[in-house]
């Protein structure tokens, strides 16, 4: 291998840093754990919503962003815009209605990192990732974003 290319598959700068923002995000939101833990002896009703929050909030977007990151899925990108929509539609509401003892104060760091691990999927070098589908690539093709 010439010095100075990258070898075949190897993600972008933007995408390594997409994983470290997003992961970061959910590492934040992992605080919760405990809490959907004690849920789970509440009651059946609680048990069955502690479980539906722990999909929603740490699961499915670990998922996601995995399918993102590593198989190049732009469908999962798109889920992932649309999990943090709703994140940010909550927030907005919970403040808007001035109810803010309500609000879970993890989630606007959390909401934050997360848009800006989002946003780094569309710069030029994100973009060309998720569109080659696991063609072997070149250097000319992807090259750093913060070149």
């Amino acid at each position: 291998m010439a010095e100075g290319t990258k070898p075949p598959n190897v993600p972008p700068e933007a995408i390594r840093w997409f994983e470290l923002l997003f992961f970061g995000s959910l590492m934040i939101r992992a605080v919760e754990i405990p809490e959907f833990i004690a849920a789970l002896t509440h009651g059946l009703a609680a048990a069955f919503f502690a479980t539906i929050r722990l999909l929603l909030y740490l699961l499915l977007p670990l998922w996601l962003a995995l399918l993102v990151s590593r198989n190049r899925s732009n469908g999962a990108k798109w889920g992932l815009i649309l999990l943090l929509g709703l994140m940010l539609f909550g927030i907005l509401t919970v403040i808007l209605s001035g109810q803010l003892a309500r609000l879970n104060f993890l989630l606007v760091p959390s909401s934050v990192l997360q848009g800006c691990a989002i946003a780094l999927l569309f710069t030029a070098s994100g973009r060309r990732w998720l569109n080659s589908k696991g063609m072997p690539s070149t250097d000319a093709e992807l090259h750093d974003t913060f070149d």
